[in-house]
C-alpha cells in the first residue's frame, strides 16, 4: 500500500528525506500514522527515502491475538456441545453453562448433588455418567506433580480372640480382625500375618516369626512401617516399683493362679513396642476392654493392682509408636 498525497492534511505532513550527496550513510527513516482506505484503522507509515512502506499498528495486533483467543474459546464450546449430543443430553446445554459449566474438562469434578439438580430423571444421569466414564478411558491422565509417598515394607500382625476360658468375647474380635485383615492385605498392600484364638505362648510365638520376616525384609533397604492389630481380653497391672503400670494382651487361657503367672505367660504392649523397633514407623492398634473381665473373679479382688482394669498406654511406653486403643 502507498498512501497519496491526499491522504494527507498537508505537504508539512510529510518531509521527504535529505540525502547528503557526498555521504552513503544509512538512510534517515521517519514515522507517520496515515489514515488507511476504509478509515476504520490507522496504518504506521515508515518513510524510508522517497518510499512509503505501511505497517499494522499495536492495535491492529491485539486484534488478532484476540480473534485467536475467541477462536479457541469457539472450538472449547463445540467440543462441549458435541459431547452432550452425542450422549443424547442436548437440551441440557444451556442449563449447564448458566450455572458455570463451559468446558468439558469440568463436568468430571460434577458431585451427586448437582447430577440430581441438572438431571432429576434416572435415565438422563446414567447417559452423562456413561459419557463421562468412557471419556476418561480416553483421556491421558496428567501425572500428579507431588509424587505419592512409598513405603517398600508394610507389615501388619492382626490375632482376634474371642473364645477365651474366662469372659468369653463371643465372635466379635474374629469379625474385627477380619475386616482389618482385608483391609490391609487387599486395599493396603500390607504382607498380612494373621490369627484367631492364640493361647498366651502362641502369641509370643507369632510375634517372635512376625519379628524375624520384618527384620529380614528390612535388610535388603527401603522405609518399613510395622502395625499389630489385637481384639481381646487386655488387663493392666502395676509393676514392681509399684509407681506404674503394665500392660498385657491375655491369649485365650487365661486361667492363672496369680498376678506373677499372668506377668510370665502373657504378652506385654512393652514387649511389642520393643519388637517393632527396627521399623521406621510402628503402629499399635488396640481392641481390647477397658475392664478386668478376662481375668478369674477370686484373682481379682485378691490383687488390688488389677482392679484398675483394662488397658491404658502410658506415655513411657509410647516413645517412637503410634497407638491407638479404645
Amino acid at each position: 500500500y502507498e498512501p497519496m498525497e491526499s491522504d494527507f492534511e498537508s505537504d508539512s505532513d510529510y518531509e521527504p528525506m535529505e540525502s547528503d550527496s557526498d555521504d552513503e550513510d544509512e538512510p534517515i527513516i521517519r514515522s507517520k500514522s496515515v489514515p488507511s482506505k476504509s478509515g476504520k484503522k490507522r496504518a504506521e507509515v515508515s518513510t524510508v527515502g522517497e518510499s512509503l512502506v505501511a505497517r499494522p499498528s499495536k492495535k491492529a495486533k491485539l486484534g488478532s491475538y484476540e480473534d485467536s483467543k475467541g477462536q479457541e474459546n469457539g472450538e472449547e464450546a463445540e467440543k462441549f456441545e458435541r459431547f452432550l449430543k452425542e450422549a443424547r443430553l442436548s437440551e441440557f446445554v444451556q442449563t449447564l453453562r448458566e450455572a458455570g459449566y463451559e468446558y468439558i474438562d469440568d463436568l468430571p469434578e460434577m458431585d451427586s448433588d448437582e447430577k440430581e439438580k441438572f438431571f432429576p430423571k434416572k435415565p438422563h444421569r446414567r447417559r452423562f455418567e456413561k459419557a463421562i466414564k468412557e471419556m476418561k478411558k480416553t483421556t491421558s491422565v496428567k501425572p500428579s506433580k507431588k509424587p505419592k509417598p512409598v513405603i517398600d515394607h508394610k507389615f501388619a500382625l492382626i490375632i482376634g480372640n474371642g473364645k477365651y476360658r474366662k469372659g468369653p468375647l463371643g465372635s466379635n474380635p474374629i469379625n474385627d480382625a477380619q475386616v482389618i485383615r482385608n483391609k490391609f492385605e487387599s486395599e493396603y498392600g500390607y504382607k498380612v500375618f494373621y490369627h484367631e484364638n492364640l493361647k498366651s505362648k502362641d502369641m509370643k510365638d507369632a510375634l517372635y516369626k512376625f519379628e524375624k520376616a520384618l527384620k529380614n525384609a528390612i535388610k535388603g533397604g527401603g522405609e518399613s512401617l510395622a502395625v499389630v492389630f489385637f481384639a481381646g481380653h487386655g488387663v493392666q497391672t502395676q509393676n514392681k516399683n509399684q509407681s506404674a503400670f503394665d500392660n498385657y494382651l491375655l491369649g485365650i487361657d487365661n486361667d492363672y493362679k496369680n498376678e506373677r503367672e499372668l506377668k510370665r505367660r502373657e504378652l506385654s504392649t512393652k514387649r511389642i513396642i520393643e519388637g517393632l523397633d527396627e521399623a521406621d514407623v510402628k503402629i499399635l492398634l488396640l481392641d481390647c476392654c477397658r475392664n478386668a473381665s478376662g481375668l478369674p473373679r477370686s484373682m481379682v479382688s485378691k490383687h488390688r493392682s488389677l482392679t484398675r482394669g483394662g488397658l491404658k498406654i502410658t506415655k513411657e511406653e509410647l516413645t517412637g509408636c503410634m497407638t491407638l486403643y479404645a
